[in-house]
């Protein structure tokens, strides 16, 4: 860069939103927060202005001095930057190919209309009066086996859990296309746990009241899915066959995915609800360079991360999220090495001890392994993002 450079952008979403700039790429979905001399600087850069005339400009409204270079590397690092010039930037950047494109923001709309919470509202509260009033209705684990067979009854629950899931995402999705904005799905981790999510980082564009309609959208789905199934099986709780046996697995399964979303010490569904409600900007990766920079006292191989740009409103919220974190990932970590690590070696002990073993250990491994694949997939994708 030369003081006599003109910079080209690609397109840039800019809005104000409580008295802070949020600026953002939407198709590779990279966004941040920019004092108003930022948005000024890319904006007068936008007009063609060479490096040298911008920097004149703001020191003159802003009276202060402008590090204007400097400023434009941190917008090449975040994929903003398409030119230097007619030199083009190279960028590692992923672009998000939208899924649904042919579901169109009034179709979505439907999905988030006042008729269609009435019907949420009067569907969950029915539901919570048969969970209430009929006990046995009430879910126990043992209700996972439905059927006999535990080969039968681990398929059928790992294929519905993974329906469950897009069900899920595809409410997220259908929050975001109904605000206009662009959404996909992918496979990912929290810790060691497989996940399916929906990127919607250009929900950033929108105002943060607008933003809860995305966020619980899942949640939404969830407690809607498990109320219904409580009222059918409420209308027909005279039988007793294996559909309603498996109704009853159904809605343990939606209940603990529920449940899962709670778990904020991850980036759940409940920590970009709590996340929304503080305004912050990035809670999860400040805690971790919070908690980083605890240990570089201790052992000064863990690296230095410079907080001071964050607003000291943020960094309370900071200290008290850190202790759920840390207690979040030990009682995770408690949870592995005490329940899932043992079932996981008593079944490869129980194959390698067996030359005939049966249906229900194959069944198992299989679906082990394709958790794990899933996992370094997601593990390798995410490090390569860096």
């Amino acid at each position: 860069m030369q003081k006599d450079s003109v910079i080209t952008f690609y397109p840039l979403d800019m809005s104000l939103q409580e008295g802070e700039w949020i600026v953002g790429r939407r198709e590779i979905g990279s966004f941040i927060s920019l004092p108003e001399v930022g948005v000024e600087a890319i904006n007068l850069l936008k007009k063609g202005l060479t490096i040298g005339e911008a920097r004149k400009n703001l020191e003159e409204k802003f009276r202060e001095e402008v590090e204007l270079e400097e400023f434009i590397e941190s917008l090449i690092e975040v994929g903003f930057v398409q030119k230097i010039d007619d030199e083009l930037i190279e960028t590692e950047h992923e672009e998000i190919h939208a899924y649904f494109e042919n579901l169109k923001p009034e179709q979505a709309q439907i999905l988030f209309s006042k008729p269609a919470y009435v019907f949420y509202t009067l569907v969950m509260v029915l539901g919570g009066m048969i969970l209430l009033t009929t006990p046995q209705f009430f879910p126990k684990f043992g209700d996972f086996m439905f059927v006999d067979s535990y080969t039968v009854a681990l398929l059928t629950t790992f294929a519905v859990s993974w329906l469950f899931v897009f069900k899920h995402e595809f409410y997220h999705l259908a929050a975001a296309k109904s605000l206009g904005l662009d959404a996909q799905f992918r496979i990912s981790h929290r810790l060691y746990f497989v996940v399916a999510e929906t990127d919607i980082t250009s929900v950033w564009t929108v105002p943060a009241e607008k933003r809860y309609r995305v966020y619980f959208a899942g949640i939404l789905s969830d407690l809607v899915t498990v109320s219904l199934v409580l009222i059918i099986m409420w209308i027909f709780r005279e039988s007793d066959n294996v559909a309603l046996r498996f109704l009853k697995a159904f809605i343990l399964l939606q209940l603990i995915s529920t449940l899962w979303q709670c778990l904020f010490f991850m980036q759940t569904d409940v920590y970009y609800i709590i996340t929304n409600y503080f305004n912050c900007k990035n809670l999860f990766g400040d805690t971790v360079a919070f908690l980083g920079n605890k240990l570089h006292r201790v052992w000064d191989r863990f690296s230095y991360h410079d907080l001071s740009a964050v607003p000291e409103r943020e960094m309370r919220i900071v200290r008290g999220y850190s202790v759920v974190f840390v207690l979040g990932n030990i009682a995770a970590a408690l949870f592995l090495l005490s329940y899932v690590v043992p079932r996981i070696v008593g079944t490869l002990s129980r194959v390698s001890g067996e030359v005939r073993t049966s249906y229900d250990s194959i069944v198992f491994l299989g679906i082990l392994c394709i958790n794990a694949v899933l996992l370094v997939r997601s593990v390798l994708r995410q490090r390569r993002q860096g």
